[in-house]
């Protein structure tokens, strides 16, 4: 037998799950972007790696390999994530006991595609610098 709650407790669990979508994608994004810049800057400041790195070529075509598939994966990941979020707010939007209480957790989908565009600025500029080691 299926327990009913009331639906002040639906929508506490409903808000908590969307609020949980957007603040793991921000820690997920932030987290991803940060292991970029520091591999960015790794590349710009360490003559040593640059050399080691142009001595094996394989490894550095692993590793253009590797951030576009991560890129990619990103990307589709986030996308997801904002459908999820997307279709969780449509239903709460459309239920007449929750107005006016969950839209600050709304995840904009212009925050993901801003996301997405500097990840995408930071892999340009990784492979950049690895292209040039050739």
């Amino acid at each position: 037998m299926r327990e009913k709650f009331p639906d002040s407790e639906k929508l506490k669990i409903l808000v908590a799950a969307l609020e949980r979508y957007q603040a793991n994608y921000n820690t997920s994004a932030y987290s991803t972007m940060g292991f970029w810049l520091i591999g960015l800057g790794w590349l710009f400041t360490s003559s040593s790696a640059r050399e080691f790195i142009a001595c094996h070529e394989y490894l550095r075509l692993a590793a253009i390999a590797f951030i576009w598939i991560n890129l990619i994966l990103f990307s589709y990941g986030s996308y997801r994530v904002y459908r999820i979020s997307n279709r969780l707010y449509q239903k709460l939007n459309n239920w007449e006991y929750a107005k006016g209480t969950f839209e600050h957790a709304k995840m904009p989908l212009a925050s993901i595609v801003l996301y997405s565009l500097i990840m995408s600025l930071v892999v340009f500029l990784i492979t950049a610098v690895l292209c040039t080691l050739a």
